[in-house]
């Protein structure tokens, strides 16, 4: 989609259209440039999304092992899975083949 200023194509309205790209261009720079320059160099006071430190001790969690040490949780596992039987006549000699 090409921004078009006039119908002529000389070589005058097509400095005239670059100048005035060139001023929104330099204008949108600076836009940015202002709102980057606000947002770095702003206060540091955040004040709603500053949180105090604090100073309550975390609890201790305890975790019971004992579980592990019984064998017949792990007995479902060393069990050999069933044979799975596969018929003999599957697909063809040779898959490749065109029909």
């Amino acid at each position: 989609m090409a921004i078009t200023f006039s119908k002529e194509n000389t070589f005058t309205s097509q400095k005239k259209g670059q100048k005035i790209l060139i001023g929104v261009f330099g204008a949108v720079a600076l836009i940015t440039a202002f709102v980057l320059w606000q947002g770095f160099s702003g206060s540091q006071d955040v004040g709603i999304l500053s949180v105090p430190p604090i100073s309550v001790l975390p609890r201790q969690a305890a975790i019971d092992f004992s579980i592990l040490e019984q064998k017949k949780l792990f007995e479902s596992f060393l069990q050999a899975p069933p044979a799975v039987s596969l018929p003999e006549n599957v697909g063809r000699p040779n898959p490749f083949a065109p029909l």
